[in-house]
C-alpha cells in the first residue's frame, strides 16, 4: 500500500540504492507500518462491517474518488477489457 521501503529496493542498482537511501528513510513508510492497514482490514469488526467495494488507509475507511464511483465509466472500461479478452481467445 503506497510506497514502501522494503526489501524490493535491492533489486536496484547500487549507485540508485545509495542515492535515494535518504529519501527512503525518511519519506517511505516501514514495511511493518504499511502492514498494519492490510491486518485492520482483515481482522477488525468495524471492517467487515463495511459495504463492499471500501477501501481503508490507515485503519480508516477512505472514499473513493467520484471519478472511480462513475458508473458509465465502469461500464466503458468493462466493455473494453472484455472485448479485449475474448479478442485474445480468438
Amino acid at each position: 500500500p503506497g510506497m514502501v521501503d522494503t526489501g524490493l529496493w535491492r533489486n536496484f542498482p547500487v549507485w540508485f540504492q545509495f542515492l535515494t537511501w535518504p529519501i527512503r528513510k525518511v519519506a517511505l513508510r516501514s514495511s511493518e507500518d504499511a502492514s498494519l492497514g492490510v491486518v485492520y482490514a482483515c481482522a477488525s469488526e468495524e471492517a467487515g462491517k463495511e459495504k463492499s467495494g471500501s477501501f481503508f488507509v490507515d485503519g480508516r475507511v477512505e472514499l473513493p474518488s467520484e471519478e472511480s464511483r462513475d458508473t458509465e465509466k465502469a461500464q466503458k472500461l468493462w466493455d473494453v477489457v472484455e472485448n479485449l479478452i475474448r479478442g485474445s481467445k480468438g
